[in-house]
């Protein structure tokens, strides 16, 4: 089993494949998008993808995003969230929600279309 690290604000997501094949219906890229995936969290640690079968080991500042983007916080109001939680500055945040939106996109959690 192979894990991938996506990067976020100095933390990572790990994943790992728990099935072999995407479930049926079509390809993992052919999932719906936006609100319609299923994540459940373990804490603030782990989170599970019921569509897919995947755990993912994720970063408290992962965790923050994912939480945000869960409680309905746009594309837009993810970096000045992000600053003031972390107190960091808004271009830093900027590139770090930019970039973990982009990889969470990559791995299927959401829609390119998302928040």
């Amino acid at each position: 089993m192979g894990f991938r690290a996506v990067a976020v604000h100095g933390g990572a997501i790990l994943s790992r494949t728990t099935t072999s094949s995407p479930p049926e219906g079509g390809a993992r890229h052919g999932r719906p998008s936006g609100g319609s995936r299923e994540l459940r969290f373990y804490g603030d640690g782990f989170v599970f993808d019921a569509v897919w079968g995947m755990f993912y080991r994720i970063s408290p500042t992962a965790a923050f995003v994912l939480r945000a983007i869960e409680a309905g916080a746009s594309r837009d109001d993810l970096p000045d969230l992000l600053a003031r939680q972390y107190d960091i500055d808004q271009a830093r945040a900027m590139r770090d929600v930019e970039l973990f939106l982009n990889d969470l996109g990559v791995l299927g959690l959401i829609g390119k279309d998302a928040s």
